[in-house]
């Protein structure tokens, strides 16, 4: 029997969101990459999300006319946790979003102004639940 050997610049373990913009960004930089998830589809917890990204200060909030900063989210973010929250990870959390939404936008997922809407993590007077149209649920590698 004849075994046939694969060779990869990058293996990644585990196909949820982090495995996949780890593997995504090396097929970016022009890697051979193995992406292996042992279930049945790729999203881990991510894809219990809904495809919403929270994120403050994006220019769908602008141009809605939502006001709103990363430190007024972060605020808002520590308050309702009771600072019970590590503070490095909250501000990462809040200072991402955006540039997590053009990211993903980059590969083709789109987002719509209109349906922004209050998640419950943030100040009912300031909506920053960013849903992906179609629920996200787009083929990443099919750009």
């Amino acid at each position: 029997m004849e075994t046939q050997q694969y060779d990869f610049d990058v293996i990644v373990v585990g196909g949820g969101c982090s495995g996949v913009a780890a593997a995504l960004e090396a097929i970016e930089a022009g890697a051979s990459v193995l992406l292996c998830e042992a279930a049945q589809r790729l999203g881990g917890s991510a894809a219990n999300s809904g495809g919403v990204i929270t994120a403050a200060g994006s220019d769908l909030q602008k141009r809605r006319g939502i006001q709103g900063s990363v430190d007024d989210f972060y605020n808002y973010y520590m308050t309702i946790n009771h600072s019970e929250v590590e503070p490095m990870l909250a501000r990462r959390l809040c200072e991402g979003g955006t540039p997590t939404l053009d990211w993903l936008r980059s590969f083709g997922v789109t987002f719509n102004a209109d349906n922004i809407y209050v998640t419950g993590v943030e100040n009912p007077k300031t909506p920053r639940g960013h849903p992906a149209d179609g629920d996200g649920l787009r083929d990443p590698w099919s750009r």
